[in-house]
């Protein structure tokens, strides 16, 4: 019985349905034919419309083809040098860009073709020579006596008197002056059938016919059969394509009827479809609706089912009323949060037992019960126990089944461990904030933007900037405007190598500060920041500026000292050419000439000191060159066939081993010279110099006469005792071998500072 009446309530509830949708689809079905007419109204509207955008495009296109060769025309006036290969270049890029230009040809002032370019074709047609062809020829002429551009149409491209299979064309006329003076005309062919094809692709539903000022059809796209019957969408205009002599062109567009009704169809079926399924939705709305009471009866099991997910929540549920007195609910969590059972605290006012505050308690229930959320980020209650914990607490009203007075649901969260880790994270800040108070110079942390994240007092202090004004600051703003790009540059290598280091230069006070900034890249979660610090080396660096202005001082005085040296021994050694002047002693004057070779040895040291920077070394390989020159000067007369072997692997020495060394190879030379050669002797001198940066190798021999080792180290001349106590200023070691010659070799060690002379 229960079952048969449950069957048939449901049918009637389907038939009412129905029927209610029906009567809604016919009201659909009346708004959209209104919906239809205006549509089509809007059409016409549009199609007319789009005629004239149309139209608009065809001149656009034609005059940007125009204006392409007149562009070309002013380059010809104003280019004369290598005509060939501006006429191969732009006739090459017009031809290759152009859809409507197919030839282009130069005629000279006498009527006569000089070049031509383009579709053979076309060039190959009569009726583009202008001594054949009259019509061509008068275009020309008035092109030319107007001094204006002119079209000349319109041409068969198949000459075969089939005006449906001719391609119409149009010749442009461009006169060209050059210096005020006519030079010719560039002559151009205008196929537009290609060139209009393109703005009519996807506008199948017009038709088009152009004809020109003599009423000619030279363009046609579409279907024109029912131009008639479409009249009222038809649309006519005059086109003026071109600046110059020429007539007009004229236009006729016509819209298909039938395509525009197929096209507001298509748009406004959506709108149909749509409605016809809203009515179906009303009808089935309706069934589902009055289908609502039976699905009350699941109410009792969605509530079981709520009840259990409040059972599980982690957060405290439970529900008070207006009193403040708790009615339902109380979940586990509450249970285990505050330590009270359900049964200690149902019936009971709750802040009697959490020990909260009973007037946020009351403003928390007045505010809920009036409509709005209530949301405590945070507060403190207590256990059971008596021990107090932070919370986080939400409210929201809610109604109690079967009643109607108001409830509030009440959701606790317990965030003792969130606050403590507050706490730690605070304290560790604080900390951190000392350390920065208490770090010397600038220290700062910027983000990706170069936005500054962290900063210590002393960024305040020295720029005179509060921590809100550094917060709205770009870090590259700390910096004078000259330098921030090297900054920037800085920063962004430190993105790739993880390291900045940069000197530049800042501004505070109004005055300009030198300092050196560093810093490291560091990633923290998805955003990376570069922390480093800043170094006032303003001082640092006018110190090292006053120490180099010192040096440069000692340098060039000390290089003045070595020139007034090498002045001095020159002078001396000029005094002794004078006084040779006067001697016929041939004894006196060889002591005199040794002695000038000794000073030459000693100033041609200082004479290379004045021309370097290093006064520590000098080049010993061209200072014995020039020093060996000079020598073999002086014996030029007696010894011109006498040569020597020079092999220096030490390019530089210092000046407290080279004047000893130079003066102890002066008296060998001059030694191998008075006593080693016999006029006339093919002498050879051989010089071996090597070593490092430690020992010097030193081996000199001739080819002389040779004597015994004895006199090297007994004799008292001059000559003997001045080797010998060089050797010992040179610290040296050597050995004498005195066949077939003299050699000597001896070793020293490399050092800054030499040892003082003595003849002792």
């Amino acid at each position: 019985m229960n079952s048969s009446s449950h069957n048939k309530v449901n049918i009637r509830h389907l038939l009412l349905s129905i029927l209610t949708g029906l009567v809604f689809g016919v009201f659909v079905w009346y708004v959209w034919r209104l919906d239809y007419a205006e549509a089509e109204q809007d059409r016409r509207d549009i199609a007319v419309a789009q005629s004239r955008l149309i139209t608009e495009r065809f001149i656009q296109r034609a005059d940007d083809e125009i204006e392409r060769l007149r562009n070309f025309k002013r380059r010809i006036e104003t280019h004369d040098d290598n005509p060939d290969l501006l006429w191969e270049f732009e006739t090459d890029l017009i031809l290759a860009q152009s859809l409507s230009v197919p030839f282009i040809q130069w005629i000279s002032p006498d009527l006569t073709v000089l070049r031509s370019y383009g579709d053979p074709d076309y060039l190959s047609l009569e009726q583009l020579d202008p001594s054949a062809n009259d019509q061509r020829r008068a275009g020309l002429r008035q092109s030319q006596q107007d001094s204006l551009l002119s079209v000349s149409g319109s041409y068969s491209f198949r000459g075969d008197g089939d005006e449906s299979q001719d391609e119409k064309f149009f010749i442009i006329d461009i006169p060209v002056y050059r210096n005020e003076t006519y030079i010719g005309s560039l002559a151009a062919g205008l196929d537009f059938d290609m060139l209009f094809d393109a703005v009519m692709q996807q506008r199948e539903t017009y038709s088009v016919k152009l004809r020109d000022e003599d009423g000619n059809l030279f363009y046609s796209y579409g279907e024109h059969s029912q131009e008639e019957q479409n009249g009222d969408l038809a649309h006519k205009q005059q086109l003026d394509l071109y600046n110059g002599r020429g007539g007009f062109w004229y236009s006729t567009i016509v819209a298909d009827r039938e395509e525009l009704r197929a096209e507001i169809f298509a748009n406004l079926k959506l709108n149909l479809v749509l409605g016809f399924m809203f009515s179906a939705l009303v009808g089935a709305a309706l069934y589902f609706i009055l289908g609502f009471y039976s699905a009350k009866r699941s109410y009792g099991i969605s509530n079981r089912k709520l009840r259990a997910v409040i059972r599980s929540s982690p957060l405290a549920i439970y529900t008070v009323n207006k009193k403040g007195i708790v009615t339902d609910f109380w979940n586990s969590a509450a249970e285990n949060m505050f330590g009270f059972r359900t049964r200690e605290v149902t019936d009971q006012y709750l802040p009697d037992i959490t020990k909260e505050s009973a007037v946020e308690f009351q403003q928390m229930i007045h505010s809920v019960l009036g409509g709005e959320d209530f949301y405590m980020e945070e507060s403190t209650r207590t256990r059971k126990d008596g021990t107090e914990f932070d919370v986080r607490v939400f409210a929201t009203p809610t109604k109690k089944s079967g009643g109607d007075k108001g409830e509030v649901l009440v959701m606790v969260e317990n965030i003792t461990l969130q606050k403590e880790t507050e706490r730690e994270l605070q304290n560790e800040k604080q900390v951190s904030d000392t350390i920065l108070k208490g770090q010397p110079g600038l220290f700062y942390l910027i983000d990706e933007k170069r936005h500054l994240v962290r900063w210590n007092k002393n960024v305040n202090d020295f720029f005179g900037l509060t921590d809100a004004e550094l917060n709205e600051m770009n870090f590259l703003e700390l910096f004078i405007e000259e330098e921030r790009l090297k900054v920037l540059e800085a920063i962004q290598n430190a993105n790739n190598t993880g390291e900045l280091e940069v000197e530049t230069v800042v501004r505070s006070g109004g005055e300009l500060y030198d300092f050196y900034f560093n810093g490291t890249l560091m990633t923290i979660g998805q955003r990376r920041f570069i922390v480093g610090n800043g170094v006032n080396i303003t001082e640092r660096n006018r110190t090292r500026d006053e120490l180099q202005r010192s040096l440069d001082e000692k340098e060039v005085l000390l290089s003045e000292i070595h020139h007034r040296v090498k002045n001095n021994l020159a002078i001396i050694a000029n005094l002794i050419d004078i006084q040779l002047i006067n001697i016929d002693d041939e004894t006196m004057t060889e002591i005199l000439r040794e002695t000038q070779n000794r000073i030459f040895s000693i100033a041609g040291v200082h004479e290379m000191l004045y021309d370097v920077k290093n006064f520590s070394q000098i080049s010993f390989k061209e200072y014995l060159r020039k020093l060996f020159r000079r020598i073999f000067d002086l014996y030029e007369d007696k010894h011109h066939l006498t040569s020597y072997d020079l092999r220096v692997k030490v390019e530089y020495l210092n000046i407290n081993q080279a004047i000893p060394l130079g003066l102890l190879l002066t008296e060998f030379i001059t030694n191998s010279f008075k006593h080693g050669f016999d006029r006339n002797h093919a002498g050879l001198i051989t010089i071996e110099i090597t070593g490092g940066s430690d020992l010097i190798h030193v081996v000199y021999k001739d080819n002389g006469k040779g004597f015994e080792t004895d006199i090297f180290e007994n004799s008292s001349s001059m000559g003997m005792i001045l080797s010998r106590s060089l050797l010992k200023q040179l610290s040296a070691e050597y050995s004498v071998n005195g066949e077939n010659g003299f050699e000597i070799s001896f070793s020293f060690t490399t050092r800054m500072r030499g040892a003082h002379s003595t003849l002792n």
